[in-house]
């Protein structure tokens, strides 16, 4: 790029440091464009320590031959990015991170039975919302009982009624969230069976592998019997099957 300015592009740099990121990216493109890929990267482009000025000339001519540059357009990108971060610290480095950070991954779509457990979970937060409300207001009316006995006083029996008919629902709620917990474990571990059962076979055919017979001889093994073909392999032991 013959016409790239390190003043004027430190100047573009840090105007668009509150930029949005792929701003920032197609800013950062243009020294990529002169200088070089190689040279920009944050943990193996160019050694701004060894393009200090105390630095011997033998050591900064080490660092751009080690980034694929000529001294001189080493040292040229060292004094632009003291430039750049004269005012604002670390303002190259935010760049860097912009255009050199990996794009995210799209998320994958969740299956059917996640999406079932996502929804069993969330009625169960739900509920146990309603469960500590509805403890909430127990303690209140017991709270209201235990003033009105210490004043030789009993709960009006309106109030006695609704504490009754909050502590049943109360009940009601607990076995829902109660079933609803039993539920969700079952559907986890319908879930992840598969990868369970994945992973026995994976080692049953290592394990036959290793001890040079079929699966089938080691599915109907018991697991002492498992252990000592292993002894007998480890130590050479004559072991009976």
């Amino acid at each position: 790029m013959a016409t790239f300015n390190t003043t004027e592009y430190a100047i573009e740099v840090r105007t668009a440091f509150d930029d949005a990121a792929s701003s920032k990216k197609e800013i950062f493109e243009k020294a990529v464009a002169y200088f070089g890929v190689e040279a920009l990267r944050p943990k193996t482009g160019l050694s701004l320590r060894a393009m200090q000025a105390s630095a011997k000339p033998e050591t900064k001519k080490k660092a751009a031959d080690a980034v694929g540059l000529s001294l001189a357009m080493a040292e040229e990108l060292s004094a632009m990015i003291a430039e750049i971060n004269k005012d604002r610290v670390n303002v190259w480095q935010d760049f860097q991170r912009a255009y050199f950070k990996p794009e995210k991954p799209e998320p994958k779509p969740k299956t059917a039975e996640e999406i079932a457990i996502a929804e069993q979970k969330a009625t169960r937060s739900e509920l146990l919302k309603t469960s500590k409300a509805l403890s909430e207001q127990v303690a209140l009316i017991k709270a209201e009982k235990t003033v009105l006995e210490s004043q030789g006083k009993e709960l009006p029996p309106e109030r006695m009624a609704e504490l009754e008919k909050i502590e049943t629902l109360k009940k009601g709620v607990k076995g829902k969230t109660d079933a609803l917990k039993e539920r969700i474990d079952f559907m986890m571990l319908q879930k992840d069976l598969p990868a369970q059962i994945k992973k026995v076979t994976d080692f049953r055919k290592s394990l036959a592998k290793f001890l040079k017979t079929n699966e089938s001889t080691v599915g109907a093994m018991t697991l002492n019997a498992i252990l000592k073909h292993l002894n007998s392999a480890a130590y050479g032991d004559d072991l009976e099957a």
